[in-house]
């Protein structure tokens, strides 16, 4: 869930900025097109995906700020016989709830959306007649002009309000059933000049991408926002390309085709020719002198593309989790003060994440403001830690290797702890808080249940006997281990990564 509100926040800011920079700079209608397009299509592009792509090519700069935390603060609580671990806390089903509305909604609107694009196509093409001679050579010649390889046919159609281009493969030009009759050639050519510029905008396919990244974020007002603005600076720009005939011959068939189409129209009924056609004209006529003070197009898109992928990685790295839920290992560590006070320890334990099971348990000592590598190889698995003492805090950097192959790599990073309670012997405790709370429990079920939940192996004679009586709160869970040893006269020693209990002679 962190990850969806860290990319709707840096979309929306990348949106906005589009927004602003697009109403505010010097800009043609087609670079302000390809600047807003941008920045809704930074809603399209997942941080996650970037970054998950710069790793598959061996750039991983979630890295760069990763700091995972290695130790942990565990509580279990204990009834006279067994242990139980205290309940998990609730979690809501509103984020769950709220996901499932975003997609039933996000996929309604789409099927709406292309139910409705389809239908109006298929009735357009089933009522459509051959266009005229003279609107086919208009198309010719508006083809020439603008370089457009793309096969593009001329139809005529009673249901279209205005000249619209249908289909994205095999595009045509769709005119109105009598609309085009009160153009002479020029004016013709001129309008047709405009419908050509959507096809070699590829402005369908464009506007279908828009409805995509609208459906999935429809609860979002800057995107509809954007949505509109993209539309007119769309039919802006193919104005501009239209222009080039001469501003007076298009400025007129703009003016006749609107007429045209309005006449035998009732009221209430609109016209999508003519509902910005004022907008449209002033720009149309204020174009030259736009076109000689605005930014340079490539100069502009190429800016505005690289910023959104910039925003993307900076995404990706904001929302770099902690720790990776997905590591098939776990380190438990702590570090504490030595036998010596210019010395560290580091004791640790690797955890298998799905088993629950030890693999190891490095320990290494080492100077302040130095560090140390601890390496231990069981069963073809190699693990290696690199522990580093910054002064403010001990990193650990873990390598897992199987067969040779590395297949984990994560970082911690902890806070060397105080001297802690010390016994008779003058050791100090650093496990974590335990709370117990123990009758006349058998210590050999005791022990089994502190070897499962401290993922420990802790091995005892089949002999062994004696009975626990203890009630302690918050205590290091090696100090009550120590503490049960004791009661019973018992002693242990580490072989490896193994506590090994013996009886008293």
């Amino acid at each position: 869930m962190s990850d969806v509100l860290t990319h709707l926040w840096s979309s929306t800011v990348v949106l906005l900025i589009a927004i602003i920079a697009a109403r505010l700079m010097p800009l043609t209608a087609r670079t302000r097109h390809a600047v807003l397009f941008c920045g809704l299509a930074k809603f399209a592009v997942p941080s996650v995906a970037i970054t998950a792509s710069l790793r598959a090519l061996g750039l991983d700069l979630t890295s760069l700020g990763r700091r995972s935390t290695g130790t942990v603060a565990i509580e279990w609580l204990s009834g006279p016989v067994v242990f139980r671990a205290l309940p998990p806390q609730m979690t809501s089903r509103w984020p769950s709830v709220l996901v499932v509305a975003w997609i039933v909604s996000a996929g309604a609107l789409a099927i709406a959306w292309a139910v409705a694009r389809r239908r109006l196509v298929s009735s357009a093409l089933s009522t459509a007649s051959a266009a005229a001679p003279r609107e086919q050579a208009a198309l010719a010649a508006a083809r020439v002009q603008l370089g457009l390889r793309t096969s593009v046919d001329v139809m005529r159609s009673p249901i279209c309000e205005a000249p619209a281009v249908v289909r994205i493969i095999r595009p045509i030009v769709m005119l109105p059933g009598g609309g085009c009759d009160a153009l002479d050639d020029a004016e013709l050519e001129s309008l047709l000049r405009h419908e050509c510029a959507h096809v070699a905008r590829r402005d369908n396919l464009l506007g279908l991408c828009e409805s995509a990244i609208v459906s999935a974020f429809w609860f979002h007002p800057l995107v509809w926002m954007a949505q509109r603005a993209i539309a007119n600076r769309r039919e802006e720009a193919c104005d501009e390309a239209a222009v080039a005939i001469g501003v007076d011959t298009y400025v007129s068939a703009l003016s006749k085709i609107c007429r045209a189409v309005v006449a035998p129209r009732l009221a209430g009924v609109s016209c999508m020719a003519n509902a910005h056609l004022k907008e449209r004209l002033d720009h149309v006529m204020s174009y030259e002198s736009l076109r000689a003070r605005a930014l340079s197009h490539r100069l502009v898109v190429a800016f505005a593309a690289i910023a959104v992928l910039a925003a993307a990685i900076a995404g990706g790295l904001h929302a770099a989790p902690s720790s990776d839920s997905n590591d098939r290992y776990k380190l438990y560590f702590s570090v504490r003060p030595g036998d010596l006070p210019d010395r560290l320890i580091f004791s640790g334990r690797v955890v298998e994440a799905s088993t629950g099971l030890m693999v190891a348990a490095p320990s290494v000592s080492f100077l302040r403001g130095s560090g140390a590598s601890t390496q231990t190889v069981t069963e073809g698995r190699d693990v290696r830690i690199e522990v580093h003492d910054t002064g403010n805090s001990v990193s650990a950097v873990m390598r897992i290797l199987e067969n040779g192959a590395q297949v984990q790599e994560s970082t911690y990073s902890t806070v060397p702890q105080a001297d802690g309670p010390r016994n008779k012997s003058g050791r100090s405790y650093t496990g974590d808080p335990i709370s117990l709370n123990l009758k006349d429990a058998d210590i050999k079920d005791v022990i089994d249940k502190f070897a499962k939940l401290t993922s420990t192996n802790i091995q005892y004679p089949k002999t062994l006997q004696g009975k626990v009586t203890l009630n302690v709160t918050n205590m290091p869970w090696d100090q009550a281990f120590d503490i049960i040893l004791q009661q019973n006269k018992l002693s242990y020693e580490l072989k490896g990564d193994a506590i090994i209990i013996k009886e008293s002679r």
